[in-house]
């Protein structure tokens, strides 16, 4: 059989085209590579018949792989989070988030993973700043938590706050509601703060 027939019957009555792909990563958007397709007029078989796509393909999921660790970082930074303490939360070499930022290294897989839950959810740097002491993490992510409930309830003006708190018995989440209201209180209410615990 020669090198340009087609693997199933033999032809050469065989047709080239190309077609776009979406290679889609999160975090980094879409990036679309061309792949090529064969056809045989004689048999009917589809397909890469010659292996030329899989480099194209490997080649754009890394690319994207980069962005995603690049994204990241860059979202780290705006929310004034400095690179150096990162890399000693998570244990990385010195200098290596600039590296993967620049493209100068090309971050692993697991790399990759672990800064997509760093991106959803970010408190878990926090966690690993504290060493991933149990207590202080689920203090942390329930703290988190919390403050994202809050941000989504709305009771006009006033002022809230949340926690967790616990010891080596108890443990306990707050959620204090601050009135901030300038309005004499009717009578027999006070204008005392309003807090709740749960």
């Amino acid at each position: 059989m020669k090198e340009n027939n087609c693997p199933v019957c033999g032809s050469s009555d065989i047709s080239r085209s190309k077609k776009p792909l979406s290679i889609t990563e999160a975090f980094s958007g879409n990036r679309t590579v061309d792949v090529v397709t064969y056809h045989c007029n004689s048999c009917g078989s589809d397909g890469d018949f010659f292996d030329e796509n899989q480099g194209l393909i490997d080649e754009a999921i890394k690319h994207s792989q980069s962005l995603v660790v690049a994204n990241v970082i860059d979202y780290f930074e705006r929310n004034q989070t400095s690179l150096a303490g990162m890399e000693r939360a998570l244990g990385l070499p010195q200098r290596t988030l600039t590296k993967w930022k620049t493209g100068a290294l090309q971050p692993s897989s697991s790399a990759v993973s672990l800064f997509k839950f760093l991106r959803i959810y970010p408190w878990l740097l926090s966690v690993a700043e504290h060493k991933y002491d149990y207590v202080i993490g689920q203090r942390i992510h329930v703290t988190d938590a919390l403050k994202k409930v809050v941000d989504n309830m709305s009771f006009g003006n006033d002022t809230f706050s949340s926690g967790f708190m616990s010891s080596d018995r108890k443990s306990f989440v707050y959620l204090s509601v601050e009135s901030s209201s300038e309005s004499v209180p009717a009578q027999g209410q006070s204008n005392q703060p309003k807090v709740t615990v749960y």
